[in-house]
């Protein structure tokens, strides 16, 4: 965003009732949803636990392991949104994991 900072959250009431940012290593340290746990692990290569939160508190941002592509998607009747999905994959680090 212009000045530097952090882009505003833009809440939509009606879906989310709380949202905010938050650092890495708290993001890392507070997911266990399966979807997110996977996303994680596949497109960055982190396990969601406390280790790796504290390992995230060092850095500044994960380095994906794959490419993301920014596509929209969008529901009838509403603006589309940015999604991100990964166009290719390091197939060493994704080894393991079932698809």
């Amino acid at each position: 965003p212009e000045g530097g900072g952090e882009p505003e959250i833009n809440l939509d009431p009606e879906e989310i009732s709380d949202c905010r940012w938050m650092s890495v290593s708290e993001f890392l340290s507070t997911q266990d949803h399966p979807l997110i746990t996977a996303v994680l692990r596949r497109s960055y290569g982190i396990e969601a636990t406390e280790e790796a939160a504290a390992a995230a508190s060092l850095a500044e941002q994960p380095t994906p392991l794959v490419e993301l592509l920014e596509a929209g998607v969008q529901w009838p009747g509403r603006e589309p949104y940015p999604t991100y999905f990964a166009s290719s994959c390091d197939a060493a680090a994704a080894e393991g994991v079932s698809r």
